[in-house]
């Protein structure tokens, strides 16, 4: 989390807010999380934890996606791009 300066007044740009759009914005990939419909919090929670832990283990083998072809990390499917 990026703190405010304490002096500052009016609209002033956070350093690396940026980062923490772009972590919701890869999450948000998983059209699931946009539409819930769960019946159980537990639900959710494991499907935000699923694709965090999916996101954190492509960062860390730096393998992505190959551009043809677009993931869908929530349901593991892979959907060709439309022509």
């Amino acid at each position: 989390m990026v703190r405010r300066p304490p002096n500052a007044k009016g609209f002033i740009v956070l350093p690396r807010h940026w980062a923490v759009e772009r972590a919701w914005s890869w999450v948000m990939r998983a059209r699931r999380r946009c539409h819930d419909h769960e019946r159980l919090p537990e639900m959710s929670e494991a499907l935000i934890t699923w694709a965090a832990i999916t996101l954190m283990t492509r960062r860390l083998t730096r393998r992505t996606a190959r551009p043809a072809e677009r993931r869908d990390i929530a349901h593991g499917y892979v959907m060709p791009e439309a022509a």
